[in-house]
């Protein structure tokens, strides 16, 4: 079949809201003959997200959005994965320390068990949204690592020291205390801010500062 025959299916899919798995082989074909093609790909992303393919989704929005980065059909997809992508994630379970609990070391995951956690779809979307959608989108998979962190063991004695100088908590890091730094930059201070002992984490993504990182210290 002809590039145009192709995108023609393509686009029919589309219009009648198929976004299965023939709609997805045929912009692949599409996107395999045609590769600057930006309809072809976003299509194609739309399609692996709606059968759960999300990193199949994610590598097709980093085509798009490499050819061009202020496609807001791509921009939008991608906020779309990355929330799929965190009510696929199973909650973190909540632990309430006692004394006795203290000490414990934390319990492993099961095998397979899956975890959110900021990977190379969460530095491209924080690369290509703006401050306050990247915030949005990026929040509760920033939360949960900051609550992830909060359960190891060097956490409590960060906020037993901080107790000992006098400074309150009871936690290393509260719900929603990550902030947008600018473009391509979030960052969380611990419980009490700039107090010292402290300990802060920084997102940072390769568009603004030539490689996507993450600082801890």
């Amino acid at each position: 079949m002809d590039i145009t025959s192709l995108e023609q299916k393509a686009i029919d899919f589309a219009r009648r809201g198929d976004f299965g798995a023939d709609a997805r082989q045929t912009n692949q074909e599409l996107t395999e003959l045609a590769p600057t093609n930006q309809g072809a790909w976003t299509r194609l992303a739309r399609c692996c997200i709606e059968l759960g393919l999300l990193d199949d989704a994610n590598a097709a929005l980093e085509k798009v959005l490499e050819m061009n980065p202020q496609n807001t059909i791509a921009r939008s997809l991608l906020q779309e994965a990355i929330r799929r992508e965190v009510r696929l994630a199973p909650p973190e379970p909540e632990v309430k320390r006692t004394r006795a609990t203290k000490a414990a070391k934390p319990k492993k995951a099961a095998p397979g068990t899956a975890r959110a956690g900021f990977g190379r779809a969460q530095f491209a979307a924080l690369g290509q949204l703006a401050p306050a959608s990247a915030l949005d989108s990026l929040g509760p998979v920033v939360e949960a690592l900051l609550m992830a962190v909060n359960e190891r063991p060097f956490a409590a004695k960060v906020v037993e020291a901080r107790n000992r100088a006098g400074q309150s908590g009871t936690k290393l890091f509260r719900r929603n205390s990550f902030y947008a730094g600018g473009e391509g930059h979030l960052y969380a201070f611990h419980h009490g801010g700039r107090w010292e002992p402290q300990i802060n984490v920084g997102f940072f993504a390769a568009p603004q500062w030539g490689r996507a990182a993450i600082r801890a210290g």
